[in-house]
C-alpha cells in the first residue's frame, strides 16, 4: 500500500509538468514552494521506509512449538477450557 500511495503522486507531477511545459500555465513562487514541500515530505517518508525495512526483515522470530496436551502429561477434562 505504501508503494501504491507513492505511485499515486506521479500522475499529478506529470500533469504539473504538462501544464507548465506544454500549456504554459503560470506557476507563482507559492505553488513551486508547495510542490517542493510535498516532494520533500514524500522523500523523507520514503527514506524512513527504506531505512527501517532491513530491521523489520532481520528480526528473529520466536517459534513456540505446540504439542498435544497428552504428550505434556496434562489430562483432558473433556470440557472446552
Amino acid at each position: 500500500m505504501v508503494t501504491m500511495g507513492l505511485l499515486f503522486y506521479l500522475t499529478p507531477a506529470m500533469q504539473l509538468t504538462w501544464g507548465v511545459v506544454v500549456g504554459h500555465e503560470p506557476m507563482p513562487l507559492a505553488r513551486w514552494l508547495g510542490f517542493a514541500l510535498i516532494w520533500l515530505a514524500l522523500s523523507v517518508f520514503s527514506a524512513d521506509a527504506f531505512v527501517a525495512r532491513p530491521c523489520r526483515l532481520g528480526r528473529a522470530r520466536i517459534v513456540i512449538p505446540v504439542t498435544p496436551s497428552s504428550e505434556r502429561g496434562i489430562e483432558s477434562c473433556g470440557t472446552a477450557c
